[in-house]
């Protein structure tokens, strides 16, 4: 249940506050790793929110409904402003591909053993006012990657794991990704053996854990 309220806050008033201390509470529940399937919106001991507009000039309106929507698009996504792309030229950039059905980088698998190949992976946020909690996860066609030790990481921390599980990596916290800003991913190809498959590498971008995917890259070999 979602109901801002300020008790024992003198300097709290619901008809200016509500939706700014409740996107404070989604974004708390999900930066604790505590967040839920549903949202119930609840006015708790207020009885002078408005319920409406929903929005005001693209933006939540300080109303029962304007924290809805605030909730819908963080999870859904607003179209066009979540994009993933490769920094090498940009690839992928301003392209909201959801499954992407053709290669957007091939590597080259004629490199010497031991050799890295280095990528980054931006995400990137083009909403003046939305935040989002996104999900980004990795699928290797027929598990695959022989030939090639593959590693991600986000600054110095490690996120090999997190990037090839069911849920993917989340960006919350620190890494959460804020209107008009790019967090980044590094991605390391070492090519480890000659003898090696073909391997598609798809990267999937969607708005929330859950969400449908908005965008997508491939890496193929």
């Amino acid at each position: 249940m979602l109901c801002p309220y300020g008790a024992g806050v003198v300097t709290y008033n619901s008809t200016r506050d509500f939706v700014t201390v409740g996107i404070s509470a989604i974004q708390g529940h999900e930066d604790n790793d505590a967040d839920p399937d549903i949202w119930i919106i609840f006015e708790y001991a207020d009885n002078v929110i408005p319920a409406v507009p929903e929005q005001v000039g693209g933006y939540p309106a300080n109303s029962t409904t304007g924290m809805a929507f605030y909730a819908l698009k963080h999870r859904d996504g607003e179209p066009e402003t979540l994009d993933l792309y490769v920094d090498e030229g940009k690839v992928g950039q301003f392209a909201y591909v959801k499954q992407s059905t053709k290669a957007d980088m091939v590597l080259n698998s004629n490199v010497p053993v031991g050799t890295t190949l280095n990528y980054t992976l931006h995400v990137a946020d083009y909403s003046p006012w939305l935040d989002y909690a996104a999900c980004i996860r990795v699928l290797i066609s027929a598990g695959q990657q022989d030939g090639w030790d593959i590693r991600y990481s986000i600054g110095e921390v490690d996120i090999i794991a997190t990037m090839t599980s069911a849920d993917g990596f989340i960006f919350v916290r620190e890494n959460r990704v804020q209107p008009n800003t790019v967090q980044s991913i590094r991605v390391s190809f070492t090519r480890t053996s000659v003898v090696h498959h073909n391997m598609t590498l798809t990267i999937e971008l969607a708005p929330h854990r859950g969400s449908t995917v908005v965008d997508s890259l491939q890496f193929m070999t």
